[in-house]
């Protein structure tokens, strides 16, 4: 059932996009990836630098490999957009300490 309408005027200022996806691997292990995008609808100014109206602001990938357990056996992250482009992709390596868990 969706939401009533809206009681009060608004403009959208913000939008968050996730998508997962889930793979059966031939091998037996499942790879769920993800992707998570943001936007925002009137262009936008950040100290790393600046996006035009409906371009991305960030876009980050996920992908875990995982075992019929759920034991993550295998992660890859890429950054390919962020507000602070010369940091934000630098934390895509961390995801790998995710392995084993």
């Amino acid at each position: 059932m969706p939401l009533s309408p809206p009681r009060v005027e608004r403009k959208l200022a913000h939008t968050r996009t996730i998508t997962i996806r889930g793979h059966e691997r031939r091998e037996g292990l499942f790879d769920i990836e993800g992707q998570l995008v943001d936007v925002r609808p009137e262009a936008v100014q950040f100290a790393g630098g600046g996006r035009r109206a409906g371009e991305p602001i960030r876009v980050m990938w996920l992908r875990l490999t995982v075992d019929a357990g759920a034991l993550i056996v295998d992660v890859e992250a890429v950054t390919d957009a962020g507000p602070f482009d010369a940091v934000c992709g630098t934390i895509a390596p961390a995801y790998r300490g995710l392995i084993g868990d």
